[in-house]
């Protein structure tokens, strides 16, 4: 809500089984078909956070947009409904203002921050 206030947030799961990368891959296919062109989503399970794995942001052939580690969580989307576009993000340049060099709260600090910033 830093970035828009206005922007409209739902929180779709947490039921994905601790770093179970096949699972959020599969529940974020699942759930894209369901929203309209434009929805950001934003989807981590990471456990490689604060490792040399990078982080992405791409655009689906629907004209959606996912902002996640790039480790396997886009492998059904990719096959089922295909990527357009894909931009590794600057950890450094898309931070959260202020959170300085978490190494643990990667979906807070960068994604759910870059989320935003592209929905606004």
């Amino acid at each position: 809500y830093s970035v828009d206030s206005s922007l409209r947030i739902f929180d779709l799961t947490h039921n994905i089984p601790v770093f179970h990368i096949w699972e959020a891959s599969y529940r974020l296919l699942q759930s894209v078909s369901y929203w309209p062109e434009g929805t950001v989503f934003v989807s981590v399970v990471d456990p490689g956070v604060g490792s040399e794995r990078r982080s992405v942001a791409v655009r689906t052939s629907s004209d959606q947009y996912i902002i996640t580690p790039d480790n396997g969580t886009l492998t059904h989307i990719c096959r089922q409904n295909g990527i357009v576009e894909v931009r590794y993000l600057d950890e450094a340049q898309n931070r959260l203002p202020r959170s300085g060099e978490s190494h643990t709260f990667h979906g807070r600090d960068i994604y759910a921050y870059t989320g935003a910033r592209l929905a606004a």
